[in-house]
């Protein structure tokens, strides 16, 4: 929708509507469920959807999400063009919204450039997944998690822990609330109507006869940039898929980012004669029906060791660290790097043993999305408050 045809800002005196900024396909998911109940309240503002890349309309329908209300189309460049660009196309959004708050998932260049843009306009702005730390500091992600927290007036906490970190950090404890992860909330609602991978593989027109090796199937996603920019990785990684791929047979759902790479560097020999199926990226439904009936899973993206803790299926990280510690100390994860050595032996002790299934982690119940409606209202109303006073609570 162009600006000029959003709704005109809140009169003096009435709220402005809550901005849910979302940057990607895992926003999308996580965003899901909390829009849907969020536009539901009656005891809270409306909502305003922002896509500031480009926007998955078929996502959207699976999820039923409405349509976004603006798309910022902020697709190409580094991660500081990127940053400044969104900052640029969000600014006029903020003007002809008059929002509450702006709210966002912490993490990436656009919730960065979003929180910027809305700190600088005295608009709150609420992190939905505030504290997670790789500690790799020279992370983009990582610069972007710990700038966009010290900006947040509400940072809401997947897990207990992050609120030490945050405090640690600075950060007023106030200001902290442990609410539970979206996510979860998302794959419990997804997990009745998942897609068997018997059914999606047949969708692209793939054969499925993999589906009966006596020790089922892995499920391989690959796509974080320490893993896929540097030939040398890339080929260490494809090594410890390929060992992998002589004890059961594996799904690769390959992002298009990593194919591109895969392609332009000259990889596919590496696993011509392995037991791989590389395959594109599918729906939300069919990625989750593939996690859950998977044996184990393989991967270097921290929501999948999410999904995967949640769905009790054991999940190998194929980095030498995770910003999701939960779900190796309770869930069911295992970092194993880019060793073979390590993976083959994570992937013979489920084959043996059933593998790591863990616990859900606390408050990943499905209910987090309430919680954060809940805790919304409150806090707006402490925001109006200090406004009538002339003071400011969100950055106490």
């Amino acid at each position: 929708m162009p600006l000029d045809q959003l709704p005109a800002p809140a009169e003096a005196g009435t709220a402005g509507p809550l901005l849910c900024v979302i940057a990607s396909r895992s926003d999308t998911v996580k965003l899901a469920p909390l829009v849907r109940h969020l536009a539901a309240r009656k005891d809270l503002p409306g909502v305003r959807l922002v896509h500031t890349g480009h926007l998955d309309e078929a996502l959207f329908a699976e999820l039923d999400l409405p349509v976004a209300d603006v798309s910022l189309e902020v697709t190409a460049g580094s991660n500081t063009q990127r940053t400044a660009e969104v900052m640029l196309r969000f600014e006029p959004v903020i003007d002809a919204t008059q929002p509450s708050a702006v709210l966002l998932v912490g993490g990436s260049d656009a919730a960065l450039a979003c929180s910027l843009v809305a700190s600088k306009k005295d608009v709150p702005v609420v992190n939905l997944e505030a504290g997670l730390r790789s500690f790799e500091r020279g992370e983009p992600a990582e610069i972007n998690r710990r700038m966009t927290d010290q900006l947040a007036g509400l940072l809401c906490t997947t897990v207990r822990s992050a609120q030490y970190t945050l405090v640690r950090e600075g950060i007023a404890d106030k200001r902290v609330q442990f609410v539970g992860n979206l996510l979860a909330d998302a794959v419990k609602q997804v997990a009745t109507q998942a897609i068997k991978p018997q059914d999606t593989l047949r969708r692209l027109g793939s054969d499925a006869a993999c589906m009966a090796d006596r020790n089922g199937y892995g499920v391989v996603t690959l796509q974080h940039d320490s893993n896929i920019s540097d030939r040398s990785i890339f080929a260490q990684v494809l090594g410890a898929l390929q060992v992998a791929s002589t004890e059961l047979p594996l799904l690769w759902l390959m992002h298009e980012r990593t194919r591109s790479r895969f392609e332009d560097m000259g990889l596919l020999s590496m696993i011509l004669d392995a037991r791989i199926k590389l395959l594109p990226a599918v729906g939300y439904r069919e990625m989750i029906g593939m996690i859950a009936g998977a044996t184990c899973v393989m991967t270097d993206c921290g929501e999948v060791q999410e999904e995967a803790t949640v769905l009790g299926v054991p999940c190998m990280t194929l980095l030498p660290y995770t910003d999701r510690l939960i779900t190796v100390d309770e869930g069911s994860n295992t970092v194993v790097g880019r060793s073979r050595s390590l993976l083959n032996r994570a992937i013979g002790e489920t084959l043996k043993y059933g593998g790591k299934k863990g616990r859900p982690p606390e408050l990943w119940d499905g209910e987090t999305s309430r919680r954060i409606g809940d805790h919304l209202v409150e806090w707006l109303r402490e925001q109006a408050t200090a406004r009538r006073s002339g003071g400011a609570v969100q950055a106490a």
